[in-house]
């Protein structure tokens, strides 16, 4: 086996910019200092040696075979980027966007899975995401009962809990840099232990005209996420299921939204991947985004984490400050960090499927590298004076609806402080604002008069931490998030989704320690505009503003 080098004009060896194929796998974890190594000639790096129980080297030539292009060129990294040289390796990082686009087919080895084992998984998934999507177009009809829903589910959540869970402990839906290369390349096919490709499950050989993708299991995770979210908390299994979903990265993956969200998206997913370098939290997952950072950019340098975590939230926030601000922090940031996010972010569940994002405001760092907002501020205790005449507003226009109204939407999360546990979302303080019927009544055709939806929101600002005065909103802009109205086990009301137009912004306060204009971020808010003449009212509420993130 020889490596071809690349010339500048883009000749190996004699061919010119000739088709490949490529090979996403994991090894670093199973590196070994000695034994037996993939024999490549053609460079100056030892080939790593890799742990026999992971995989052997005539395994690995014979996945190589299987994975090279028709003219027999297939791009693997360890035999493709110089392993000791950092500069010249870091610049290959930089380029991994262009390989995996630019190759012509791209193979995913799951070394620990088994053909038969992931054909049955495969067909489980496919059923379970079939009949999820069948019972959500059954929710609109006069004869559907969520109490039915959970009864059909739930027989099936303990088998696919236990498919997905085989299926996401190969080692390869753990690594960090496959969760970049998953972006890269989601119509990669599947390689399974033996180096085969997976066998098309029964139920859709009549309609699929390649091996399984890894396309087809991203969809299905989708599916399965979006589906259960309204479900989670009547069922622990449901919960687990949703879980090790997220763990997976896949339902993250250009989930229907713009690039940027599905940045932050990508990068929350990151948290729950392992890597032996810490620094590859920002190298394993940049060229995702499309960007180049740290030592990728200026060779020879070295970058401590939160330079590079400074640099991936500058690049970040420059996509866009909207998408970019879509997280909670879910330990307490280090001062003067939290207007990026980090490692320990958390996308909460009513920003997933965001899209028709548009930012009104700008965050970028000035010559001094301190994070500058620009944009518009109005106080707290203005908006939330506001947010109850738009309640008010909204149930005295939709009065005719009754119930069918769902609320007027406000939805508060708070950063982690140094208190409570670590593991979002329990540590995370927020509210959803809901308007429902009274819960004395089940029934649609209820006439008692409904429970003011803002109740909870004025119990949750009075239980901050400082006074509703004290704390200042900084405009974000506005986007369309899609929300689940609470499924009912009684009557026949069930979950269902519905868009609103919404703006969002940070909760700000000062922060003395830092001079008087910084304004610490410790949260995020988004609410609807209002209805009518009250969007003019919301806009008179904002003043301009230029000041200094924490």
């Amino acid at each position: 086996m020889t490596s071809l080098s690349r010339s500048k004009d883009g000749y190996y060896g004699t061919l010119c910019n000739p088709p490949f194929n490529a090979l996403s796998y994991t090894w670093g974890r199973f590196a070994l200092e000695k034994g037996l190594a993939l024999d490549v000639s053609g460079i100056s790096w030892q080939i790593p040696r890799i742990a026999p129980n992971h995989f052997t080297v005539t395994g690995f030539q014979n996945v190589l075979r299987k994975a090279a292009a028709p003219n027999g060129l297939v791009w693997v990294d360890i035999a493709c980027i110089d392993q000791e040289n950092l500069d010249v390796k870091m610049d290959e990082i930089g380029k991994q966007c262009d390989i995996f686009r630019l190759a012509g087919q791209v193979y995913i080895w799951l070394t620990s899975l088994e053909s038969e084992f992931c054909r049955d998984s495969m067909v489980a998934l496919e059923h379970f995401a079939d009949h999820l999507e069948r019972m959500e177009l059954a929710e609109n009809t006069s004869e559907y009962k969520a109490v039915d829903f959970l009864e059909q589910i739930l027989g099936d959540t303990a088998s696919v809990r236990c498919k997905l869970g085989s299926i996401f402990r190969d080692p390869w839906f753990s690594s960090l840099w496959t969760l970049q290369e998953a972006c890269l390349c989601e119509h990669a096919i599947l390689l399974t232990e033996s180096g085969h490709t997976v066998p098309k499950p029964y139920r859709l050989a009549h309609r699929l005209k390649t091996p399984p993708l890894l396309e087809h299991l991203i969809s299905d995770c989708q599916t399965i996420k979006t589906s259960l979210l309204p479900y989670a908390e009547y069922s622990e299994e449901i919960k687990d299921i949703l879980l090790i979903v997220d763990r997976s990265g896949l339902s993250f993956i250009n989930p229907g939204m713009n690039a940027s969200a599905g940045s932050l998206l990508l990068y929350s997913a990151a948290r729950y991947r392992t890597t032996t370098n810490p620094l590859d939290r920002i190298y394993g997952i940049m060229q995702a985004f499309e960007f180049s950072l740290g030592t990728s950019k200026e060779p020879g340098k070295q970058f401590t984490l939160p330079e590079l975590e400074d640099q991936l939230g500058e690049a970040l926030n420059s996509l866009s400050p909207m998408t970019a601000q879509m997280h909670v922090h879910t330990t307490p940031p280090v001062l003067g960090s939290a207007w990026r996010p980090s490692n320990s972010s958390w996308l909460p569940d009513v920003y997933y499927m965001a899209h028709s994002v548009r930012s009104m405001s700008t965050i970028a760092r000035d010559v001094g590298k301190r994070p500058v907002y620009t944009g518009k501020i109005c106080p707290l205790s203005k908006l939330h004076s506001f947010w109850n005449e738009a309640t008010a507003y909204g149930e005295q226009l939709f009065a005719t609806l009754g119930p069918k109204w769902q609320h007027y939407p406000v939805n508060i999360h708070l950063d982690a402080t140094a208190q409570g546990p670590q593991e979002p979302p329990h540590n995370v303080r927020q509210v959803q604002s809901v308007r429902q019927p009274p819960s004395s009544c089940p029934c649609k055709s209820c006439t008692e008069p409904p429970r003011r939806q803002n109740d909870g929101l004025l119990r949750f600002l009075n239980a901050m931490p400082m006074p509703e005065t004290e704390y200042e909103v900084l405009l974000l802009g506005l986007c369309t998030l899609t929300r689940w109205t609470r499924p009912t086990t009684e009557g026949f009301k069930g979950s269902s989704s519905y868009t609103v137009a919404a703006r969002a912004g940070l909760l700000v306060v000062k922060e003395p320690s830092l001079g008087n204009t910084v304004w610490r971020r410790v949260g995020i808010a988004s609410w609807e505009a209002g209805y009518g003449e009250l969007k003019a009212v919301h806009e008179a509420l904002w003043d301009p503003c230029q000041c200094y993130l924490s």
